[in-house]
């Protein structure tokens, strides 16, 4: 969690590990200029709402955006049992495993696709500010369509940019890529200068190599009648997923990558007959996404997966001892 206040009357509330995320950020900095923000992982969104509650933080604010970030039943308990909170709430979401319960509650807002086209989190919060921006240039209509394209199909999604911005945000960071990118929105230019493109060149060689890595030692298990390729990995994690789903796509439903550092499981499948954010809340309340990408926090549901790796590791380095 990464929390950020300076006074403002607006707090946006946004997911912290993807441009996706960030973007809305960026938008709403650039908007209301004095805003607080906090980008959190999914789990830690109702964490947070408590301590806005339980401390009356949440009075401070006119309004509350929550962006990219679907509300489970837990937190939306949270926000519907308190009517000054409800009254401030605004969500913009794209994630379709909580669609069922968009028509429950006035203040969930789910738009997975309009007039034939997927939105994410940023569009989403771009069309309830689109009137009075005013940044608008063909540089932002780039930026956007950037963030779109990547964070709804993926690396391999064809668009070249929003595959630049992943990679610069890893590089980048949070605060400088917000940083860069308010600036370059802000002037209508493209921000990224030359010595960015060799540390993205840089990035691209040790990509790959991680990737190779990554299928040298992929671990295979059957869970829960599925056939999943599994890989500890901390970074690239939508790389890592869909490079080896890809290349196993004939043998392996899904890729799980778990991340220790973010005590998260992540699930990519590039197969159209495999939905993974359904699978991912199978397992726990707390687990959900799109089609093809999804994730689900490491947990006491979650746990015995656990299991299922170290026993897959045992056999594997047990075959390995056998055949030397």
């Amino acid at each position: 969690m990464k929390e950020h206040y300076n006074g403002g009357k607006k707090l946006i509330i946004s997911h912290i590990a993807d441009v996706d995320g960030l973007s809305s950020v960026i938008l709403a900095k650039l908007h209301y200029e004095n805003i607080d923000y906090c980008l959190v992982e999914f789990s830690e969104l109702e964490e947070l709402l408590n301590k806005l509650v339980k401390n009356d933080l949440y009075k401070k604010y006119d309004e509350i955006f929550i962006t990219d970030i679907s509300l489970r039943p837990s937190t939306i308990k949270i926000i519907d049992a308190n009517e000054e909170l409800k009254k401030r709430i605004r969500h913009f979401d794209h994630h379709l495993s909580e669609v069922d319960v968009m028509n429950k509650y006035p203040f969930v807002n789910i738009v997975n696709e309009r007039n034939g086209r997927l939105e994410c989190g940023t569009t989403l919060f771009y069309e309830h500010i689109e009137k009075d921006f005013k940044y608008k240039s063909e540089y932002l209509d780039k930026y956007l369509e950037a963030v779109r394209s990547y964070d709804t199909k993926g690396p391999f999604c064809g668009n070249k940019y929003g595959c630049t911005l992943v990679m610069l945000y890893g590089i980048l960071g949070i605060d400088n890529f917000i940083n860069r990118f308010c600036n370059g929105i802000k002037n209508g230019k493209d921000p990224i200068t030359p010595e960015d493109r060799e540390l993205i060149n840089l990035e691209l060689e040790r990509r790959r190599e991680y990737v190779d890595v990554c299928d040298k030692n992929l671990i295979r298990i059957n869970l829960n009648g599925y056939n999943v390729g599994v890989s500890i990995s901390e970074s690239y994690r939508s790389i890592v997923g869909n490079e080896l789903s890809k290349k196993y796509k004939d043998e392996l439903d899904f890729i799980l990558i778990l991340n220790f550092q973010r005590n998260q499981f992540s699930f990519r499948t590039v197969r159209d007959d495999i939905n993974v954010g359904e699978i991912a809340k199978s397992f726990t309340k707390e687990g959900g996404g799109h089609l093809k990408a999804a994730g689900m926090p490491l947990n006491s549901e979650t746990l015995f997966i656990l299991n299922l790796i170290k026993e897959a590791i045992l056999k594997k380095e047990k075959k390995i001892e056998l055949s030397k």
